[in-house]
């Protein structure tokens, strides 16, 4: 393992290379829900859903003892924390792993509330309690309406705060375009981010990020100008 420090910072990330029959491998990107320094192993957690996908396939035939290949860590966004800054997180299913290891580091006098919508409350039993931080569980099917998009539009008059949002690919444009057009916030207050979409494979998603990042550097410019939802997919 790479130095365990890096593993221990809220809202890491790593790639997994699943196997596929009969193909080479696909990667996806998952959230470490917790590492423990003890052992030097992290838990990370998987959205179980019945629509096929490699790494559905992948689950149910997998055995202790099995070997992938993993790449980094490396720590994703984190919300903005700043003095007299309340913080909104919005998210669904396949970022509770996420809110689970940033409210495991949240740091003290923070104010916030925090809405995912789940299809059962008890997916956020996990979640590590933290004084002066609400927790709503919005119960929803799965792809079900955009219920975060509906909390949003209901967040209006608030003077100081920030945003951090992650779910399906669509709500979170919306969930943005909301908080900078809307009401205003600056772009470092609204992390928002886009784990998967509607209808598309993640597969075919890393495709068009690859194709997008190729055609700005190609006009000379970089990772700065580079923006998850500009990609048509």
């Amino acid at each position: 393992m790479t130095d365990p420090a890096q593993w221990a910072t809220p809202n890491t990330t790593v790639r997994l290379s699943v196997p596929v029959p009969d193909d080479e491998p696909v990667s996806r990107v998952y959230t470490i829900r917790r590492f423990d320094p003890s052992s030097n192993r992290v838990d990370i957690d998987f959205v179980v859903h019945p629509e096929p996908s490699p790494v559905m396939r992948w689950l149910a035939v997998v055995a202790p003892g099995d070997k992938i290949a993993v790449a980094g860590p490396r720590q994703h966004q984190l919300p903005l924390f700043a003095p007299a800054k309340r913080v909104l997180l919005l998210a669904d299913s396949s970022a509770v792993p996420a809110l689970a290891s940033i409210l495991a580091h949240w740091p003290p006098g923070v104010p916030a509330s925090v809405h995912a919508t789940v299809a059962r409350e008890d997916e956020l039993a996990e979640l590590p309690p933290v004084e002066g931080v609400d927790v709503e569980a919005i119960t929803a099917a799965p792809g079900g309406a955009t219920l975060l998009l509906q909390v949003a539009e209901r967040t209006s008059a608030v003077p100081e705060f920030s945003v951090w949002a992650a779910g399906e690919r669509d709500e979170m444009k919306a969930i943005r375009s909301h908080f900078r057009h809307a009401i205003g916030l600056p772009k470092e207050a609204v992390q928002v981010f886009g784990y998967w979409k509607h209808g598309v494979s993640n597969t075919t998603l890393d495709i068009h990020r690859i194709l997008h990042l190729k055609t700005l550097l190609d006009q000379g410019k970089g990772m700065a100008e580079f923006d998850e939802f500009d990609i048509n997919a």
